[in-house]
């Protein structure tokens, strides 16, 4: 929903790039660490677009 961006874009910021956190790809039911260092976040009148990079970490 519109707005939501808003928390999403806090939360990329927070981890900086360099803090890896929990992800489950589309289509499966494992989660990965990733972490990640680019991303966008396009606002319309109708909708919200985040465009992101993630980088799979083994630890």
């Amino acid at each position: 929903r519109k707005g939501e961006h808003q928390n999403l874009e806090a939360f990329l910021s927070r981890h900086g790039g360099v803090k890896s956190f929990l992800w489950t790809p589309p289509y499966t039911w494992t989660q990965i660490r990733v972490i990640c260092r680019k991303w966008s976040i396009s606002v319309g009148s109708l909708w919200v677009t985040v465009t992101t990079t993630f980088e799979q970490v083994v630890i």
